[in-house]
């Protein structure tokens, strides 16, 4: 299993949110990545840098969330 970082949904002690997130972007019309940045789990830097396809294929350890 993926080690948990931040304040990501299942880190917040709800592992229900990541699907609730994106049945609310289904139903809302609106993209995962928008409803992340409004629900404070990452800033949209952060996000950025996580998304980046250089990020997704060189892996590397990122800093902890403030």
């Amino acid at each position: 299993m993926p080690k948990k970082i931040g304040r990501s949904p299942a880190n917040a002690g709800n592992s229900l949110s990541t699907e609730r997130t994106h049945k609310e972007a289904l139903v809302t019309n609106r993209s995962v990545y928008e409803l992340v940045i409004e629900k404070d789990w990452l800033t949209q830097a952060q996000l950025d840098d996580i998304l980046k396809p250089e990020s997704m294929t060189h892996p590397r350890k990122l800093a902890p969330l403030a």
